[in-house]
């Protein structure tokens, strides 16, 4: 499991990589050997994350509360196998699939990180499968899909091939008509730009990269966030010279900033008038990390050329929640600015975002500070892109379906 995640990256490996587990609580003597087992098992799916947290610095209370939750789920899982090993062939396997998609949707509920662990990370095996299962039932599905399959090839061999067979038959079913997806094409055009760097840019700057999108024929701009901090009474001012910028080139132009006026990671949306077309505030802080407060959900929805477009700010892509909202609302694309802080979440992140483009028909336009500017289709492909750490400060322009 830790080398089908991040860093290393063989996602084709989760496809067996429970057989060890599942073949080892059939033969346990007892659930509590079994949860020992599954302990270890937990401690190599935590690797990834143990690598991206210890860059955030965590508090050593915290850091461990989170790792000895993360190694209980998969002891419980483990202990849940044994309880059901007796069953028959078809209940066995559809039932630890059903027991590991309980555990993928309460992980994916938690505020840390949200979809970051799913099963699903790996799509780059059968995006347009993997991406259908989500659309069908989110990241459990996939999870039970993955899980019950090497279920019922464990099972197979204690208990004869032909109701494991049927699993099978079942789950490739399931695959292949759920797990459909014909990824929406379209003829219009939205030309957009996506701004961000290696690390914290100024005022002037800024504006000479906007004016370079701009020039490139960027109908929509988006800064990173946290690309400024508006003191308190300095953020009537502040809006004003940005939508001067706006008005200067005849664009929409998206500027997120740390508002010390009225607390908040928030971004404002300028049209080419240079007037405020509305705020957002980001919805899902990272626990410990991040103290100023949420903005509750309030969606932002702003139309430019006729395409409809959504705002989140960074940690708010790694939910399926405000995804989901935005979609219901029919918006075309969103525009993330992100901020990505250690070297060791950039890649991270990026990759979890991509996994709202594979669920829910929609694009984003990533600017991102410290990490990858990218501009992502729906169905998870990516037109254009530029690694800030390494190529530099830097625009991405192109143009996007909708």
């Amino acid at each position: 499991m830790f080398l089908a995640d991040y860093p290393v990256e063989v996602p084709w490996l989760q496809l067996v990589a429970f057989l060890p587990l599942l073949a080892g609580c059939i033969r346990a003597p007892s659930w509590r050997h079994a949860a020992v087992l599954g302990g270890v098992f937990g401690l190599a799916r935590f690797i990834p994350l143990g690598i991206m947290l210890d860059g955030l610095a965590l508090p050593l209370l915290p850091a461990i509360g989170l790792s000895l939750y993360l190694v209980a789920l998969d002891a419980g899982f483990a202990a849940s196998v044994v309880a059901m090993r007796r069953w028959p062939a078809v209940s066995f396997a559809l039932g630890v699939g059903a027991s590991f998609a309980v555990i993928e949707w309460i992980d994916a509920s938690l505020p840390m990180w949200g979809t970051a662990r799913s099963l699903a990370r790996s799509w780059a095996i059968a995006p347009e499968v993997v991406g259908g299962l989500l659309r069908g039932g989110g990241p459990a599905l996939v999870a039970f899909v993955i899980v019950a399959a090497q279920a019922a090839l464990v099972a197979r061999r204690r208990r004869g091939k032909w109701p494991a067979l049927a699993v099978l038959a079942l789950l490739f079913v399931v695959t292949t008509t759920v797990g459909r997806w014909d990824v929406p094409t379209s003829s219009n055009r939205l030309r957009v730009g996506a701004i961000g760097w290696p690390k914290r840019g100024g005022e002037t700057e800024a504006e000479r990269l906007v004016a370079e999108a701009a020039d490139d024929g960027a109908r929509l701009v988006v800064l990173p966030e946290a690309a400024f901090t508006v003191d308190p009474g300095e953020r009537e001012r502040f809006i004003a010279r940005w939508g001067a910028v706006a008005q200067r080139h005849r664009i929409h132009l998206v500027v997120a900033f740390i508002d010390r006026d009225a607390p908040g990671n928030r971004l404002v949306v300028l049209g080419p008038d240079g007037a405020p077309v509305g705020q957002y505030t980001k919805t899902h802080m990272i626990p410990v990390s991040e103290t100023l407060p949420s903005g509750g959900g309030e969606l932002l929805v702003f139309e430019v050329d006729g395409a409809r477009v959504g705002t989140l700010i960074c940690q708010d892509d790694n939910f399926r929640d405000l995804t989901r909202a935005y979609v219901d609302r029919g918006v075309d694309l969103l525009v993330v600015p992100t901020n990505e802080g250690p070297p060791a979440v950039a890649p991270y992140h990026y990759r979890n975002a991509r996994l709202r483009t594979l669920e829910f028909p929609v694009t984003l336009v990533r600017a991102a500070a410290r990490g990858t500017s990218a501009v992502v289709t729906a169905g998870g492909e990516v037109i254009a892109s530029v690694e800030h750490p390494i190529e530099g400060a830097g625009v991405v322009v192109a143009d996007v379906p909708y």
